[in-house]
């Protein structure tokens, strides 16, 4: 059974030529350990992908902060228990930069809803959450974390769940997968979802035209594969900060080249956790 492929802090980083517009990217050469199946998810909406129409001048984004080590992180349900909740700061940017506003998490169970205005294209900017020691119960702060999707947000959706992670969670996750973090540099966690929100298998991610470094996860277990697992989830340590394009590939068809699912253009920061929910493209970008 396919893992529900949800916004997480887990931490953790060649192509050919660019294509004509109207043709659709592959990965050339693969990489090594490039997976031989079929991407493992429903793709039908792949090159045909928008948004819902946008039906009002502002959206609600709704979402949840906890902690990275609460036991329930696993779980999907609104029912958890106990909840150890992040009462972060959640600021909204627009694609310039410029601020929408910002909330705070519920302190109960972390849950928080921000409304921000749009335009006739929607929400395509990013989120930021920060807890610093105070938020955190008197503990050292928590890692900054941002959050990034392709597909913009035109109607109220959940922006999805954020585990927030301490110094002392990222280093023991680092150390478990054999890394060493430098903190002046940027980590990018990254989840490759389907058509129904599901994590895709079999895919490669690319960060700044690289697939060198990606650690990838099985639920929240790093593994020494090459391509996603069912939960589709990779994540790239030790990233240089500043302007960078993160796509994923996977074969659509068996025997079939590695061919873009989807892209983002991301801004990564130093010492912050940058998650990125990639979608299956709209058109051939």
């Amino acid at each position: 059974m396919r893992a529900r492929a949800i916004c997480l802090v887990t931490f953790l980083a060649g192509c050919g030529p660019t294509p004509p517009s109207d043709q659709v990217e592959t990965l050339t050469p693969e990489p090594a350990g490039a997976p031989t199946a079929v991407a493992d998810g429903r793709l039908t909406c792949l090159g045909n992908n928008p948004p819902p129409q946008v039906t009002s001048q502002q959206v609600v984004l709704p979402g949840w902060t906890r902690f990275f080590t609460d036991p329930t992180a696993t779980n999907d349900g609104a029912s958890q228990t106990p909840v150890h909740a992040v009462p972060a700061r959640i600021e909204a940017f627009s694609s310039n930069g410029a601020s929408l506003g910002s909330t705070f998490a519920s302190a109960t169970d972390g849950r928080a809803a921000l409304t921000v205005p749009i335009t006739g294209s929607g929400f395509t900017g990013h989120l930021e959450a920060t807890c610093d020691a105070m938020c955190a119960g008197g503990a050292a702060g928590l890692i900054d974390y941002h959050f990034w999707t392709n597909r913009p947000y035109t109607q109220p959706q959940t922006a999805g769940w954020a585990w927030m992670m301490s110094q002392a969670d990222l280093t023991a996750v680092a150390t478990k997968a054999g890394v060493t973090v430098d903190g002046s540099k940027a980590i990018a966690a990254i989840a490759v979802h389907d058509c129904d929100g599901f994590g895709v298998g079999n895919a490669v991610v690319t960060v700044g035209g690289s697939a060198s470094g990606g650690i990838y996860f099985d639920g929240f277990d790093a593994t020494a594969g090459t391509f996603t697992a069912a939960s589709g989830r990779v994540a790239f340590a030790n990233l240089p900060p500043g302007s960078t394009e993160v796509k994923a590939f996977g074969r659509t068809d068996a025997g079939g080249p590695l061919t873009l699912l989807a892209s983002i253009t991301v801004d990564l920061k130093p010492g912050v956790i940058t998650g990125i929910d990639l979608e299956p493209r709209n058109g051939t970008k």
